[in-house]
């Protein structure tokens, strides 16, 4: 379903996905699984993508290629990821954790998926080699920065056992909390002020006030937002002069900026 959603919207903007979640809600559920099971996982990786590709694309060999691609990626990363957690790390709770983790997830597991991906786009697709690597890098990157956190968390427990200790007082000041960074969003559907910087507002307030957790789902709400709005070709991003490409590589720089600022400062 991510990835037919996700290669849907690129359809839509006439470009490429900004973010591929698909890959981190398998690197999620690798790491929070013991080795023995991994193999059903990526069994339902490579049936996954493929169904995703095939049925909004309509062909098959790209799309079992893509998948190995892809499988590649949430091997390598989530074989580093989970040496770290093996050692005892908190992953996503300390700064040392979460650098190793944008290394691994945000550029060297994109880059050994993306030279795979782009060279099946340039064999099979006759697509330039360069600007197909740098898209799916780009898109793989911030997917996996963007989304693994959350669904680490979802799975693991985590927002059901923090949701199960709050006081309904907490619980009203969280809903409080997200609530304003969902009206921030409005920003993304208007043209008439350069209000983009405006969302960083409430979601560092969530940031110091909710932690890690609340700021991981609030810079979905964002990512979210600013997606399906440039997507549908609202907002200041669908407005610069720089085509589809440029609206694209401006978006994945923006949600960027809010994992990078964010997440480090929630874990510290």
């Amino acid at each position: 379903m991510l990835a037919a959603l996700a290669i849907r919207f690129s359809g839509i903007s006439g470009g490429v996905a900004s973010v591929w979640p698909a890959n981190a809600l398998i690197v999620a559920l690798l790491l929070l699984s013991p080795r023995k099971v991994w193999h059903r996982y990526i069994a339902a990786t490579l049936v996954g993508n493929v169904a995703a590709n095939v049925l909004t694309r309509d062909s098959w060999l790209g799309p079992l290629l893509f998948s190995a691609a892809n499988i590649a990626e949430i091997l390598l990363v989530g074989f580093a990821m989970r040496r770290l957690r093996l050692r005892g790390s908190d992953l996503f709770d300390n700064t040392t954790s979460l650098a190793k983790f944008f290394l691994w997830a945000g550029l060297i597991g994109p880059v050994v998926s993306g030279l795979l991906g782009a060279a099946t786009a340039f064999v099979l697709l006759d697509k330039d080699f360069v600007p197909s690597l740098y898209v799916w890098v780009c898109s793989d990157a911030l997917g996996l920065i963007l989304w693994t956190p959350f669904f680490y968390s979802l799975f693991g427990g985590e927002y059901r056992r923090r949701y199960a200790r709050m006081s309904a007082q907490w619980r009203l000041r969280a809903a409080v909390h997200h609530g304003l960074v969902v009206l921030s969003c409005a920003v993304f559907w208007q043209t008439d002020l350069p209000l983009l910087f405006f969302p960083f507002i409430p979601l560092m307030l969530v940031t110091f006030r909710q932690g890690r957790l609340g700021t991981t789902m609030a810079i979905l709400i964002v990512a979210s937002g600013a997606t399906v709005a440039t997507a549908l070709g609202y907002g200041q991003i669908a407005r610069i002069q720089a085509g589809a490409h440029g609206h694209e590589l401006f978006l994945q720089f923006y949600l960027a900026c809010f994992v990078v600022v964010n997440l480090p400062v929630a874990a510290f």
